[in-house]
């Protein structure tokens, strides 16, 4: 870890094109199955907007998993 702080803090340099990326988790409707799992991750640019991307909330009724 070249360069990595020695006194317990964040490392707070690196990469700067990376840094200036957010992470997005799951996938889209437009999604191979294997990116559509919460665990799957990747960067776009803070900017980056469509219509495969944001929140969804999903409800479930009751007793309907019984």
């Amino acid at each position: 870890y070249d360069g990595a702080p020695s006194d317990g803090s964040a490392w707070k340099m690196g990469d700067s094109r990376r840094s200036s990326f957010h992470i997005m988790r799951g996938g889209s409707w437009g999604s191979y199955p294997v990116n559509c799992r919460s665990a799957y991750r990747n960067l776009h640019p803070p900017e980056n907007r469509n219509d495969s991307i944001g929140f969804r909330v999903v409800s479930v009724p009751p007793g309907s998993l019984s």
